[in-house]
């Protein structure tokens, strides 16, 4: 671990997990800061056939005549930027999502192949970790 803080008394440890073939380190401090509200909430835009299908309605009934009436192609296409964008945001908002989920998130590389061997890995070090014998190690 480094730091440029010389003066920060905190604990370094050390998370098993069988997400990498290695464990990853980790470095608290203790912070005198009791306020939360500099923390950002975790946000995302939910696009659900739902929200697409109004998407897609709403751009079917805009009128796009004033745009090409626009002698100038850089505003032209600067208002037909911003009417999209503002569909878009009307369409497809952003939503506070929970970060109380405890499941990790299924990557498309991660086949139900690899799924079944890291719960297989996990087990094993959980025994070898409870009973260290010769045999569990």
């Amino acid at each position: 671990m480094y730091t440029n803080n010389m003066t920060a008394t905190g604990q370094a440890s050390i998370i098993i997990t069988d997400l990498a073939d290695h464990f990853g380190t980790f470095y608290l401090t203790k912070s005198h800061n009791t306020n939360n509200s500099h923390v950002k909430k975790a946000r995302k835009r939910i696009f659900s056939e739902n929200n697409i299908e109004i998407f897609r309605k709403k751009l079917k009934y805009i009128d796009f005549t004033y745009i090409s009436l626009k002698m100038c192609p850089s505003d032209a296409y600067s208002e037909l930027l911003n009417l999209n964008l503002k569909v878009f945001n009307e369409s497809f908002p952003m939503v506070e999502i929970s970060s109380k989920t405890k499941q990790p998130k299924n990557e498309p590389w991660c086949t139900s192949g690899l799924r079944v061997s890291s719960k297989t890995k996990a087990k094993l070090l959980l025994k070898k970790l409870s009973i260290p014998s010769k045999h569990n190690i």
